[in-house]
């Protein structure tokens, strides 16, 4: 008879110590401190200037991860009474022929225990990346103006890099402090009144139309996106009706690796437009398709979401969340060919479920117990992610002038 699977002792993860940053940039402290508020630790920080002993524009994941990791070195080796080294370099990717801006986090702990994570990569207009590349240079160097950095200048300012660095260190950190969901599957019973009542809570119900607005179209009728869409729209104060059109996938249920993932979000949106239109008859101000799905880093699983959005005139962005590292034996489940209980095609949203229902499509959650909360006290979950790269989407094409060509000098 197999053994049963109980739920294992918690080791409880520090919540007061004293952490190293590997910098002294008051970007990269601002992120720290935040990110120690978002996990409720009390850390006295202290900062040393490492050297990397990478290019000083490091490219690709490899190169990013090794200078992370020498910076790590050298801070856990000068910063004696350090218990943790947080390190964040900032590189640079290609993904589907498209150059991002990544920040990467490393944390060493004194122990020898490290993890990675990877934060939202922000789009690179090609202008830009070739002057980058004809000049030997680095992207803030051949960004016009005083503020040389891509993030600030390509939104005017409405993404704040500290903040974004900030949720890349709270992802490194909780397969550390969160151990228990990474080490294997346990199931977490529920009542059924309490399931109910959580997933009523949770229904996401649209506004009534209003004939004075423009339309967006997502092909999609899952809370979770409609709800990510809404509150993109609202923080880009761009006020329109969203319509709910579900789209069945492409392919799969389950993409794994950048190009399905983008391919299944185009063909929401695509979908969700042509459909719109031949009802309508009239373009909407934009069709939006969100597709999540696992992709590799540097050898480990991680979710993320890619965004497509296509504006009234055709105008295409694609964007991404940040990804989130996925435990091992979930990633094992489906290279092993996995089925869900009731026999239909392993998916990593309804996988989580069968563990815990309520987080049905919301590994956040999951991973996370529930117990990261935002500034606002709502706990982190899938939305936020969702949204994330929402946000990239309509920053794209609120500054597509930006985007498409270079500025002329005043």
């Amino acid at each position: 008879m197999p053994a049963r699977n109980k739920r294992r002792r918690r080791t409880s993860f520090p919540t007061n110590f004293i952490a190293g940053l590997s910098s002294g940039s008051e970007i990269k402290v601002r992120a720290s401190e935040l990110a120690a508020g978002i996990l409720r630790l009390l850390v006295e920080l202290r900062t040393h200037k490492s050297r990397s002993r990478v290019s000083e524009q490091p490219v690709g994941l490899d190169e990013m991860l090794e200078g992370a990791i020498n910076r790590a070195v050298e801070a856990l080796a000068q910063l004696k009474d350090a218990w943790v080294i947080i390190t964040i370099e900032n590189g640079k990717e290609e993904i589907l022929g498209v150059v991002y801006d990544t920040p990467l986090v490393y944390i060493r702990c004194r122990n020898q225990l490290s993890m990675e994570a990877w934060g939202l990569p922000f789009p690179i207009p090609s202008w830009l990346w070739e002057k980058v590349v004809k000049n030997n240079s680095q992207i803030g160097d051949q960004i016009p103006g005083a503020n040389h950095d891509p993030m600030a200048f390509f939104t005017n300012g409405v993404l704040d890099r500290a903040e974004i660095c900030a949720w890349a260190i709270v992802m490194a950190f909780m397969p550390l402090i969160y151990w228990e969901q990474y080490a294997g599957p346990v199931a977490t019973k529920r009542s059924a009144r309490k399931v109910a009542q959580f997933r009523a809570e949770r229904v996401f119900v649209l506004p009534e139309r209003d004939e004075a607005l423009e339309d967006i179209v997502i092909g999609s009728g899952s809370d979770i996106k409609l709800r990510a869409l809404s509150n993109a729209a609202s923080a880009r104060n761009i006020p329109c009706n969203i319509v709910s059109i579900p789209v069945k996938p492409l392919q799969t249920v389950q993409p794994v690796g950048y190009a399905a993932i983008y391919a299944e979000a185009l063909h929401r949106a695509t979908s969700s437009l042509a459909s719109y239109v031949a009802t309508r008859g009239k373009m909407p101000l934009y069709a939006v398709g969100v597709q999540i799905g696992i992709v590799v880093r540097h050898r480990k699983p991680y979710e993320i979401s890619c965004c497509v959005m296509v504006a009234a005139d055709g105008y295409i962005t694609t964007s991404w969340s940040m990804p989130v590292h996925l435990p091992e034996w979930l990633w094992q489940e489906y290279l092993d060919g996995k089925k869900l209980r009731d026999g239909s095609p392993w998916e990593v949203g309804l996988r989580i479920a069968e563990l815990d229902e309520l987080c049905e499509h919301n590994t956040l959650l999951f991973l996370s117990r529930g117990e990261i909360r935002n500034i606002d006290g709502t706990p982190i979950e899938q939305t936020f992610l969702l949204e994330q790269g929402i946000n990239v989407g309509f920053l794209q094409h609120i500054n597509r002038e930006l985007y498409e060509r270079e500025p002329v000098a005043a």
